[in-house]
């Protein structure tokens, strides 16, 4: 006798202690009776309430209905949402990770004490595959902890947008210079190529082939390893423009001082992280994991390489300004988003 099937988004995460992924999905959905269940109630467990519709292919079965449902975008989309609302009871400390601003490093930190959900499931660049393997071990892992550490490169309007910040939770996030933030950015790319030149991680494979080579070559001189560099630095797909504001809002300076604003989000800088570090989490130092080789560098860019990072940082360092200054004001390690639209006393 089979279980009956799911009737919520939390049932659905439920199912995923069944999985195990050399058996596949298809294991635990025949332990489900599913095929005398309505389609669209299957749709709404899945999606949640007011989900699109989901059409089914032409004699499919319910069990065939509901493994297309867990593998489709949809369902990958709302993974964070689905997860954070069926686990009401659970602390939220929630870590927007822009990227090159000591994510990494603290990220490797916060895992260690609590349950991390990685958001970053919900981008494509994860195989369906590794997906269900980590719902399958948060939701076993649930019952026996009482904080979710949130972390991931996901915007922080999404969070807004989503309504997953309640008054109790905790968001923070560290940021950088615009101008450091993308010369590291392109070393870290670099970095990472040397570590896998035949492209056998996604994004190092989407970057050589933006570079337009099959893999990278062996032995490199530093000049050719700076040459590249600098294609990357004038390549828009490949380094982004506005990395704050995008993480922070939706691409301008206004945007993103109305989400932190909104959220009340904590913010501090990477000049104050190890003060930060000690002062909010007791730890004595960072190990600053995850750095790279320093391939580009201030006195290695030319003027045009300088016009660049200006023209794509304006938006970025009109933030980083206001932030900067509120904090040299505060003599804190850092502030909340409500501090910045109120002036600090002298």
């Amino acid at each position: 006798m089979g279980f009956r099937p799911p009737r919520d988004v939390r049932d659905v995460l439920q199912m995923f202690s069944l999985y195990d992924k050399a058996k596949g999905i298809q294991h635990v959905l025949r332990q489900f009776n599913l095929d005398k269940a309505r389609f669209d109630a299957l749709r709404t467990a899945v999606l949640g309430e007011g989900s699109a519709e989901f059409p089914a292919e032409d004699g499919a079965t319910g069990s065939a209905y509901m493994e297309a449902l867990l593998k489709s975008g949809a369902f990958r989309e709302a993974i964070l949402s689905s997860v954070l609302h069926s686990y009401p009871d659970k602390r939220r400390l929630i870590f927007v990770h822009i990227p090159k601003c000591a994510g990494s490093d603290l990220e490797n930190v916060l895992s260690k004490r609590y349950r991390a959900i990685n958001g970053d499931l919900q981008r494509a660049a994860f195989s369906i595959d590794v997906v269900f393997n980590q719902l399958r071990d948060l939701v076993l892992a649930a019952p026996f902890v009482d904080t979710f550490f949130i972390r991931g490169h996901v915007p922080l309007p999404t969070y807004v947008d989503q309504k997953l910040i309640r008054p109790s939770d905790e968001i923070f996030t560290v940021i950088r210079d615009p101008y450091s933030l993308v010369i590291s950015h392109v070393n870290y790319r670099l970095t990472r190529l040397l570590a896998d030149p035949t492209g056998k991680r996604v994004d190092a494979a989407q970057w050589l082939n933006r570079l337009g080579l099959k893999e990278l070559p062996e032995g490199l001189s530093d000049d050719e390893l700076l040459a590249l560099g600098k294609k990357m630095l004038h390549d828009a797909r490949m380094i982004p423009a506005t990395t704050l504001c995008r993480l922070l809002g939706h691409g301008t300076t206004e945007s993103a001082m109305e989400m932190i604003a909104a959220s009340d989000i904590e913010i501090t800088d990477t000049a104050r992280y190890d003060t930060w570090l000690q002062d909010r989490w007791k730890v004595p130092r960072s190990p600053h994991t995850n750095e790279s080789r320093k391939f580009l560098t201030a006195s290695t860019l030319d003027a045009r390489d300088k016009q660049a990072i200006a023209d794509m940082t304006a938006e970025d360092r009109k933030l980083f300004e206001k932030v900067r200054d509120a904090l040299d004001r505060s003599g804190k390690s850092s502030i909340r988003g409500r501090e910045l639209l109120v002036p600090v006393a002298a």
